[in-house]
């Protein structure tokens, strides 16, 4: 099962967007949700969809790294580095099965 990852800031166009990837690996948003940093606000798929705040999240994204090449990545460094700590980011999970 592989899974296209999306994190970005609210309104979410594309310039909007922090970071993009596909992974097999979905239970870090399940981790995340029960440590309280995610809120899980629409469940199914088609997307699971989370709420976070940058704060959290950004040391998160800094640390991400491309695991297996070929697979889809990319990490827009500079939105990063110009994001708030206090924006709300939106994570969807789309289960590419």
């Amino acid at each position: 099962m592989s899974w296209w990852i999306r994190v970005y800031v609210e309104p979410g166009e594309r310039e909007d967007t922090l970071a993009v990837w596909e992974s097999g690996a979905y239970r870090w948003a399940e981790r995340l949700t029960e440590t309280g940093i995610l809120t899980q606000t629409k469940t199914g798929g088609y997307p699971n969809e989370y709420k976070g705040w940058a704060g959290d999240l950004l040391p998160l994204l800094q640390d991400l790294k491309q695991r297996h090449p070929g697979e889809q990545f990319s990490k827009y460094q500079k939105r990063i580095d110009r994001c708030r700590t206090e924006a709300e980011l939106l994570v969807e999970l789309w289960d590419q099965s």
